[in-house]
């Protein structure tokens, strides 16, 4: 798999600064035959020596001026692909800031940060909990 730079977006409200530009990738496999529906940050995390990935995605629907005014219109959320299963699944979600994943722990769970406004939270979601579906429909 890569990612495939699509495009940059600045919130429209927010002076022109090189902090705040928002790079848009799409995730792909090596031949581009199969491309997922997410926009991708370009933030990810292997966990279980890669059998599993942790990506940082886009939560919007709109990546437009009126859409996206401030840093806190920006919406993120996990995807983790699990290689062994073949499956994906949606978890966790905030507007602005960003997130950081620091590990999967030997009894399935995800520990992952929540970085904003200067704050740092520590989350974790198990496994069994979240909604697989599969990667190719």
């Amino acid at each position: 798999m890569h990612l495939l730079f699509v495009d940059a977006f600045h919130p429209s409200q927010v002076p022109i600064k090189a902090d705040h530009w928002y790079l848009r990738y799409q995730l792909a496999l090596p031949d581009n035959s199969f491309k997922f529906d997410d926009w991708f940050t370009g933030n990810f995390w292997y966990l279980n020596g890669g059998d599993s990935i942790v990506f940082e995605v886009y939560a919007n629907e709109s990546f437009t001026n009126e859409a996206i005014k401030h840093d806190d219109d920006v919406k993120l959320k996990l995807l983790l692909i699990d290689f062994k299963k073949n499956a994906m699944a949606h978890f966790s979600g905030m507007h602005g800031g960003s997130f950081e994943v620091t590990e999967l722990t030997k009894d399935e769970r995800i520990i992952y940060r929540k970085k904003q406004h200067g704050k740092t939270g520590e989350y974790e979601v198990a496994l069994n909990a979240l909604k697989f579906e599969p990667i190719y429909t």
